[in-house]
């Protein structure tokens, strides 16, 4: 009896193409895990530096949180829908700057509503998390036209200015004032549909409502944000207006999950200037 022949090399080892994707696959699943067992209680916190009530970064509201807090405010942060016909208090969004304007009547409340308008774009701080780097404004000639953001025709003031607010309708007492600190490139409206309520003593629109839905439009995000915040006069502005604007004695809801940002979670660098982790 003769011995039968050897099978070929190739049929007893990987094909050596085969065996460089596994590597490959391989180095990219270790990454991977490494960098979810780094970030994992940021992605569970929310903590993620975004433009959000549980973020603690300078863009972040998770400071409005607790100043409401301080001040003895009824304050909740919101990740579900709310029940239909809830109408007490005040619900607050800070959505990305590719809101569908529609969006605004499925948040399925029937009280007031402050929607604070997005100014800035930054990544993610790699080296801290939680943080961000360095925040540039949004670049508006980037918008769709068919944005909420770019509907509201929006102007920036050059350099710092410390505004004074001035109310110009209810529910403010007309003719009231009061300060602000420091704000980089002020955000105004200039929207001709908006009803104007407060403004700076330029006359520029800080807050203006929808005189065709209880729907209140915040221009600068820095006159409620953490960054803001750091100012004495801004922290007080910041609770004046959430106060004049709830209804009756409802709480302030801070909404944290936006289904109208989801689009936006494509990259890390979206036109929209949002990060994937939003």
């Amino acid at each position: 009896m003769t011995a039968e022949p050897a099978p070929p090399i190739a049929a007893r080892v990987f094909n050596p193409i085969t065996a460089i994707w596994l590597v490959l696959v391989g180095v990219f699943a270790f990454s991977a895990l490494m960098v979810l067992s780094t970030y994992a209680p940021d992605l569970r916190s929310g903590d993620d530096g975004d433009n959000h009530a549980l973020s603690h970064s300078a863009i972040g509201f998770a400071g409005a949180v607790e100043l409401l807090k301080e001040a003895r405010q009824p304050v909740t942060v919101s990740h579900a829908k709310l029940s239909p016909g809830h109408a007490e208090g005040l619900l607050v969004a800070t959505p990305g700057p590719m809101l569908d304007p529609k969006a605004i009547k499925g948040l399925g409340f029937g009280g007031p509503v402050l929607v604070v308008l997005p100014k800035w774009t930054a990544a993610p701080d790699l080296k801290h998390r939680g943080w961000i780097g360095a925040a540039e404004p949004i670049d508006l000639k980037l918008l769709p036209k068919d944005s909420f953001l770019a509907g509201m025709n929006l102007a920036r003031r050059p350099g710092v200015v410390a505004p004074r607010l001035q109310a110009r309708s209810a529910p403010f007492d007309i003719g009231d004032t009061f300060a602000a600190g420091p704000v980089e490139q002020l955000q105004s409206i200039q929207s001709a549909t908006l009803v104007p309520i407060l403004t700076d003593d330029t006359g520029a629109v800080l807050l203006a409502r929808d005189p065709k839905a209880y729907v209140f439009y915040l221009s600068d995000p820095d006159l409620l944000n953490n960054h803001g915040l750091k100012s004495v006069d801004t922290a007080l502005a910041a609770v004046h207006i959430l106060s004049a604007l709830k209804a009756a004695d409802g709480p302030v809801i801070v909404k944290f999950t936006a289904p109208w940002c989801r689009p936006c979670r494509r990259s890390t660098t979206t036109a929209c200037g949002r990060t994937a982790s939003s």
